[in-house]
């Protein structure tokens, strides 16, 4: 997207508005994101700073200013889903906070229509309020499909019960990245011209007590499993093969994500019984 002052939005974006069921804005002025780079909307303010990936970011306030109440998100429809299947939604998040939105820590809150499909992990943060090289952390969210379209929102939302818009309260949080299947910090687009998705295998499915990842390479890769919550329940790096030790987790549904150095190479779902 281009930045045209305050209220900019990207490329085939819209905000989520003050009077959706999911918004707590209390006006359309309350409810618009700004897209975000090095130095604009507002650089004296600290609306500013380091996109995740490309030139510009999203980001939105979560805050109580006595009256009015500001929550400004994303959202987007979109089609070609097939009922039944699940779906992970992968994006980055950060803390940016602004002049008068200083609050450390942050998530975001994702729709699916108006159903809540999760809130991330909160993000901390100690850099000032016109930082320019803050952390950026991933976070996947998953649904299942209802129909063949949704609208997909994205609203910022505190992790603790304080929000007044005034010095540490108010809370600033950017978005980056935000994609199903293929995206801007995945090898998804060339696995298959690398060979990488063939020739890694995650085993046995179902699972009783350990889950066997094998690949075709002895480069330092990482395995992280997810609960139905989208709750990281585990992280291990390996290189070539791993054995992961399920036997403690209830039976259920779980998902995985195997990651090297280039993004996420391969993902899926197991089933722990």
């Amino acid at each position: 997207g281009i930045i045209s002052g305050f209220s900019s939005l990207p490329t085939d974006w819209l905000n989520v508005p003050y009077n959706d069921i999911n918004c707590l804005a209390t006006a359309p002025v309350d409810a618009t994101p700004d897209l975000t780079d090095f130095t604009q909307p507002d650089l004296y303010n600290g609306i500013i700073g380091n996109p995740y990936s490309g030139n510009t970011f999203v980001s939105g306030v979560f805050a109580d200013a006595i009256g009015p109440f500001f929550q400004e998100g994303i959202m987007q429809t979109v089609s070609g889903f097939t009922p039944g299947n699940t779906y992970p939604i992968h994006f980055h998040q950060a803390v940016v906070k602004q002049i008068n939105c200083l609050d450390s820590s942050g998530s975001w809150a994702v729709y699916i229509d108006n159903t809540l499909a999760g809130i991330t992990a909160p993000t901390m943060s100690t850099d000032s309020f016109n930082s320019i090289s803050f952390t950026w952390e991933s976070r996947t969210v998953f649904f299942v499909a209802t129909a063949i379209s949704h609208t997909i929102k994205f609203l910022p939302v505190d992790d603790d019960s304080s929000w007044s818009n005034t010095n540490n309260a108010g809370l600033r949080m950017g978005i980056d990245c935000i994609y199903i299947n293929k995206g801007c910090d995945s090898l998804s687009a060339d696995i298959n011209s690398f060979g990488l998705e063939n020739t890694l295998f995650v085993f046995p499915n179902p699972v009783d007590d350990e889950l066997k990842i094998k690949t075709g390479s002895n480069e330092l890769q990482v395995v992280v499993l997810y609960d139905i919550a989208s709750r990281r329940i585990l992280k291990k790096e390996f290189a070539n093969s791993v054995s992961v030790s399920v036997e403690q987790f209830p039976n259920g549904i779980y998902f995985y994500e195997v990651s090297n150095r280039f993004g996420v190479i391969k993902k899926g779902k197991i089933v722990k019984k």
